[in-house]
């Protein structure tokens, strides 16, 4: 037997297993040949002792009808906040809105900081030191002699 044969009947054993009598009749006439050899008897006891151990494996019981229940109970459902809710719109809104809302997001940072800046504020220390800081070399110039 050429190593081709002993190829396609390891196949049909994974195909159909490792019982003879549930394959096709036709099959079953061509094999009585290729089960002469002895590496085929070995794939076939082999095939026969997985297949003993895989019918000796406890089966679980099935799930209940509860089961869906069970497992959507348990999961933990998070209370959005107005923030979650607007990265989901933003995530999955309306593909019109999101170029106009992505770009209302930097001008609200902008209009923010420009209302908490006071400008007629009395505090002018930090001028006064620019002022100081932009004056301090100005005799370094000819221009200032």
């Amino acid at each position: 037997m050429n190593q081709l044969d002993l190829n396609a009947f390891e196949r049909l054993v994974d195909i159909h297993g490792s019982d003879l009598d549930r394959w096709p009749a036709a099959l079953r006439e061509s094999v009585d040949e290729v089960l002469r050899t002895t590496d085929a008897q070995r794939l076939l006891r082999q095939s026969q002792a997985l297949d003993a151990l895989l019918n000796d494996v406890p089966v679980p019981a099935t799930a209940g009808r509860d089961m869906r229940g069970r497992i959507l109970g348990s999961v933990r459902v998070r209370e959005a906040g107005w923030v979650d809710g607007f990265l989901d719109w933003i995530a999955y809104g309306s593909w019109g809105l999101r170029p106009a809302a992505l770009a209302l997001v930097p001008l609200l940072i902008g209009l923010g900081l420009g209302l908490g800046m006071n400008p007629t504020s009395t505090d002018d220390s930090l001028a006064d030191e620019f002022t100081l800081l932009a004056f301090e070399h100005i005799e370094d110039y000819d221009d200032a002699q």
